[in-house]
């Protein structure tokens, strides 16, 4: 038999991931900008922000703007040279994210 804890104090705060918390609090350097609006620069900021940095070049090279980022599936960050499943996973929660944020 599983026995739950009585919750004490029901009104504390709500504990948000350091992820999320992250992935909101973007560099200034972005945050005025619809992402669809971001050039590659802009771009590269935001890939390194959500911690996918060595990619960056990847997506410089290949002049990946913020208007191409709806396009990007997984085959798509395949071909672009990202192999591993975790950043693949990464960038798409954060891509949602972005889209949740409205901007």
């Amino acid at each position: 038999m599983v026995r739950q804890k009585n919750l004490k104090n029901k009104s504390a705060p709500l504990k948000v991931s350091s992820s999320f918390a992250h992935s909101t609090n973007l560099p200034s350097s972005i945050k005025s900008t619809p992402y669809l609006d971001w050039n590659a620069s802009q771009l590269a900021a935001w890939m390194s922000h959500i911690k996918l940095g060595p990619y960056t070049q990847i997506f410089l090279e290949n002049e990946i703007e913020g208007a191409h980022l709806d396009g990007l599936d997984r085959d798509a960050l395949t071909e672009l040279g990202i192999a591993k499943l975790g950043p693949k996973l990464t960038f798409e929660r954060e891509l949602k994210r972005l889209k949740q944020m409205k901007l």
